[in-house]
């Protein structure tokens, strides 16, 4: 998986590199096919805005979250990746069961 982590209006530091590539290691775990993941991190008069771009195999997932702690909102980010990789997977494995039952 390739990882790439952008700051707008900020400096991305060690920590949150760190941070952010121990939440997406978390998400292997549910989706072994991530190709490549941009995390983006910003700025907004008093917000943390993390905004999440996931390619798949077969699919894209764009997440966006504000908070205004960058920590909250990275997590808040990842918990929502999170159910949309969920979502996906559930998905693909209904298709298959129903192309097996109609055979």
């Amino acid at each position: 998986m390739k990882l790439i982590i952008t700051g707008r209006h900020l400096d991305v530091t060690a920590a949150l590199k760190k941070y952010v590539s121990e939440k997406m290691l978390k998400l292997d775990k549910y989706a072994d096919d991530i190709i490549h993941a941009h995390i983006v991190l910003e700025l907004e008069k008093r917000f943390s805005v993390v905004e999440a771009n996931i390619s798949l195999k077969r699919c894209h997932i764009t997440v966006k979250e504000k908070n205004e702690d960058m920590y909250a909102a990275i997590d808040k980010s990842f918990d929502a990746l999170k159910k949309q990789i969920l979502k996906y997977e559930s998905r693909l494995k209904e298709r298959r069961y129903k192309s097996k039952d109609i055979d």
